[in-house]
């Protein structure tokens, strides 16, 4: 009760703060694996539910997201009660906790547990699990990042090459083609601007700790500018062979 009591007053003056602002809320993240508290499956759905009744409280049609952890499914379930990703959303859909949006953080080149490199295949492939489920929530890739320089520890690994400003430009590149060819995607936030500011990866910015940008932050600006131009029409020749053909 204590905890419900807090939580409840916490996040309605956070809320009530802000609202003017009218932001997307990140009302849990990484509940499911029980890193802050350890709470048993059930309270980790009813303290979602308890976090989106009092943002709404405060803020009628407030867009809520929850970010998940380790989406690839690295850490095990154990005795502490942690369960994945899609067994802690699918919780949600099942008791009825509502929410606008889920975020994934999709970070390599870390060697924390979850965070370690991976193909881009793979990455793909674990997207497509999430935005493949009819009862899932529209997602958004809440944090997208590599470092650009090598992680001491060996099981960080590395892409193509050990990690660098060029390595990690080009996996940039590469990870928002991928997200943003996924129809179930509606956006992809870069994990950390600046090297020195900020939380997230280290050496994970888009700048560097003197403000020069990266070549990672260039390849970004690049594809964005590419998909906001709008696509040509289609000549009148190509459809009358794609009819004929057809």
């Amino acid at each position: 009760a204590k905890l419900k009591d807090r939580l409840h007053a916490f996040i309605t003056e956070v809320v009530t703060r802000y609202a003017p602002l009218n932001p997307i809320w990140n009302i849990v993240s990484s509940i499911h694996l029980n890193e802050a508290a350890t709470l048993s499956p059930e309270a980790m759905v009813q303290a979602t539910r308890i976090a989106a009744v009092a943002v709404r409280q405060v803020q009628k049609n407030a867009k809520l997201l929850v970010e998940v952890g380790d989406p690839f499914g690295d850490i095990p379930p154990d005795a502490s009660g942690a369960m994945n990703a899609i067994r802690y959303l699918r919780s949600l859909v099942s008791e009825g906790v509502t929410v606008d949006i889920v975020g994934i953080p999709v970070v390599v080149g870390d060697a924390a547990r979850g965070k370690g490199t991976r193909d881009l295949m793979q990455i793909a492939a674990m997207l497509e699990r999430f935005t493949s489920r009819k009862e899932m929530p529209p997602v958004v890739v809440t944090a997208c990042g590599a470092p650009s320089e090598p992680h001491p520890e060996p099981g960080a690994g590395f892409w193509r090459r050990p990690w660098g400003t060029e390595s990690q430009g080009a996996w940039a590149g590469m990870c928002f083609q991928i997200a943003m060819a996924n129809p179930g995607i509606q956006a992809v936030v870069w994990d950390r601007l600046r090297d020195d500011a900020g939380l997230g990866i280290k050496n994970g910015g888009l700048f560097a700790t003197d403000g020069s940008p990266k070549s990672a932050a260039e390849r970004i600006v690049r594809f964005r500018r590419r998909i906001r131009m709008p696509l040509p029409p289609l000549s009148t020749g190509f459809v009358r062979s794609a009819a004929e053909d057809s």
